[in-house]
């Protein structure tokens, strides 16, 4: 009997080798807040030294070496590069204030999203931002940015709940499979889009606590698969999306549940047109489908 209890025990020690304990319960959701909260004081410590230099290049300081920057018109690739967009921005000294974190169930990657100013003697140009994180031997770095324009300050700057991943501490089988179920949800996306309609697709492909950056006309982001739907459609004739995208590059997670896809906008024309995007996607668990939650 003794012999068969052994037996039973080494065998389930084996079975949680071999698969990684990846169906062991997420941990608790107050350590799962404070990997977001080690993410949002990290950007909070860049902001304020970024203040103290009273220039607005020292931004970059924050970029990974590999960095990626949607300047709008293009993907701008790698921090010396962005140290010179930065420069050749408004001049002053930086403000920011991120209002929303997430993490990854392997605390390796995150993105934060929030409000951006500089600020000189004269005038104060508010911004918004978003920012993908990858956390490595130097620490958490932006790997991903993108800011645009905002026409005043915002209504408030309340911070909303931390996006906490449903398996916090497990990972995922293959985080390879992963990357190509981005790729494969960025193209369904555009796909879907023109069949149903911008408005459709993007309510179809969002979570409920999703954002989008509202573009440079709205002074607050965009929350919600819902109301995105409506802001993203304003203006698109009705019917099937004449617009195609798709993924470049990802950067995907190693426990598989968050990612970014980044890539081009394709506008018909004449004349034909071009613009960067990048969208942070999240699932819930393996099999579970990819949606977006902030963009």
């Amino acid at each position: 009997m003794a012999s068969s209890r052994l037996l039973k025990a080494l065998a389930g020690a084996l079975s949680c080798t071999l698969s990684s304990c990846a169906s062991t319960p997420q941990q608790s959701g107050d350590t799962a807040a404070a990997a977001v909260e080690e993410l949002l004081a990290t950007d909070r410590r860049f902001a304020a030294a970024a203040q103290r230099s009273r220039s607005s290049e020292e931004i970059a300081a924050a970029f990974d070496q590999d960095v990626i920057v949607n300047t709008g018109r293009t993907h701008l690739r790698g921090r010396d590069s962005a140290r010179v967009l930065m420069r050749r921005g408004p001049v002053g000294t930086p403000y920011w204030e991120p209002v929303r974190g997430g993490v990854s169930a392997d605390g390796t990657n995150g993105f934060t999203f929030g409000y951006l100013s500089v600020r000189s003697d004269t005038a104060t140009t508010r911004m918004k931002y978003l920012a993908y994180w990858t956390k490595g031997a130097d620490g958490w770095q932006v790997r991903v940015y993108r800011r645009t324009a905002s026409p005043g300050a915002p209504a408030s700057l309340e911070r909303m709940a931390p996006s906490i991943p449903t398996l916090w501490g497990a990972a995922f089988p293959d985080a390879g499979e992963a990357g190509r179920g981005v790729r494969e949800a960025e193209s369904a996306f555009s796909a879907r889009a023109g069949v149903v309609g911008l408005r459709e697709a993007f309510r179809e492909y969002g979570t409920p606590d999703a954002m989008n950056m509202g573009g440079p006309g709205r002074s607050g982001f965009v929350i919600g698969a819902d109301a995105i739907a409506e802001v993203v459609s304003e203006g698109a004739p009705p019917g099937p999306s004449a617009l195609t995208w798709g993924s470049d590059q990802v950067i995907v997670a190693g426990s598989g549940d968050l990612g970014v896809s980044i890539g081009y906008i394709n506008i018909p024309g004449p004349p034909a047109a071009r613009v960067p995007f990048f969208t942070i996607w999240r699932r819930d668990g393996v099999g579970r489908p990819w949606r977006y939650i902030a963009e």
